[in-house]
């Protein structure tokens, strides 16, 4: 699949996040994003369809025939960019910069530490986490830290271990490789929806500091539940998150020998 194919695929499935990126003066009307023209202005006529089988159709609803459905297009008319230059920020807009000479970054394996089919090298979209972590400044430490009723010395001690950031102006945390490298993010959407960055990843556990054998370890469904208790105990290290309570599984492989594990049940709603 092309480069320009992935991206324009990527768009239309995150279509209802991309309208109000680039029309932030716009309004959701029904099931359409509504400005006055292409240029952003408040208004009605220019819509872009967010939902069903018309999703990611645009156009100025108010003259017929100028309606189409490639969102490269309609990047490459918001930002008044040629196509080399919007299909570059919609990819990292979309967290797949292109890197590589074909437009991905080479890894041998993905956030799940898995290679391609036939145990050949995976190419997988890279994640610049050190720039989320730079994304996320004080002033979002001063929000996590009032939202969830952490200290703010917490919070900074999160995004000093790089353990938050930014993505897509998602609150964020790392998925790391088994180098412990930050591969994808995982991403919380303002809607409280949770989703990966880049698309095409597995889940995988959140490991906070060492494994030790014959350490305890603690294990939480939710990130939030993990962060309170190391907020109160001061713990920081033997910290393992599953993020979702189907995936307990997936950890049992990285629990080290004659460790007790306490698993600590989500206490706290969904997102």
């Amino acid at each position: 699949m092309s480069d320009a194919r992935q991206i324009k695929e990527l768009l239309r499935e995150r279509v209802a996040e991309l309208a109000p990126y680039l029309f932030p003066n716009g309004k959701r009307e029904g099931v359409h994003w509504c400005v006055g023209s292409v240029n952003g202005e408040p208004g009605k006529s220019f819509k872009i369809c967010l939902t069903g089988e018309k999703a990611g159709l645009w156009g100025d609803f108010a003259e017929s025939g100028k309606h189409a459905r490639s969102l490269l297009d309609l990047w490459m008319n918001a930002r008044n960019a040629d196509f080399k230059t919007a299909l570059r920020e919609a990819a990292e807009w979309a967290g797949c910069p292109l890197q590589g000479p074909n437009g991905y970054a080479r890894h041998e394996h993905n956030g799940n530490g898995a290679t391609g089919g036939n145990g050949a090298t995976a190419y997988v979209p890279s994640l610049d986490w050190e720039s989320c972590v730079a994304a996320f400044t004080a002033k979002h430490v001063e929000r996590l830290s009032e939202w969830r009723g952490y200290s703010r010395e917490f919070s900074e001690w999160l995004r000093s271990q790089k353990l938050v950031g930014l993505c897509q102006g998602c609150l964020a945390f790392p998925v790391h490789d088994h180098a412990r490298n930050a591969v994808v993010a995982h991403c919380r959407s303002k809607d409280g929806s949770w989703f990966y960055s880049p698309k095409g990843t597995k889940t995988a556990p959140l490991i906070i500091g060492e494994l030790v054998p014959g350490d305890p370890v603690h294990c939480f469904e939710s990130q939030w539940d993990a962060f309170a208790f190391m907020e109160v105990s001061g713990e920081r290290s033997g910290v393992i998150i599953t993020r979702g309570a189907s995936n307990g599984a997936i950890v049992a492989d990285v629990i080290p020998k004659d460790s007790t594990v306490y698993a600590w049940p989500q206490n706290d709603a969904p997102g």
